[in-house]
């Protein structure tokens, strides 16, 4: 049996600059979101599983279909594994010329 350790997880993040609210923030191999703004040099905690809209690129091929994958390459979602981190799952499609999608994090 499993046994709830916290109601809604998050991860400790103390940055060395100011993160505002909002942020995607990559933590070793998870991908997380700043719900609040954290000061430089402070305790703060990040949400592994937000979902929400995140920046996406536009043009040829660049649509992204619910229930796929999605990665985080630094500034945008997408569905490219090599050189991006998984970030977790598309749950509402994109069409190539939409410039941002809406996504859930997953932490495995």
């Amino acid at each position: 049996m499993a046994t709830r350790t916290k109601d809604h997880p998050t991860i400790p993040h103390t940055p060395v600059a100011n993160v505002p609210a909002g942020t995607v923030v990559v933590v070793g191999t998870i991908v997380a979101v700043a719900p609040v703004f954290i000061a430089a040099n402070k305790a703060g905690v990040l949400d592994p599983n937000f979902q929400g809209t995140f920046p996406k690129a536009t043009g040829g091929s660049t649509a992204i279909a619910a229930g796929v994958l999605v990665y985080w390459t630094g500034t945008v979602i997408n569905t490219t594994a090599a050189d991006n981190t998984l970030a977790g799952k598309c749950v509402k499609a994109a069409a190539d010329g939409d410039t941002s999608v809406e996504c859930v994090l997953t932490t495995v």
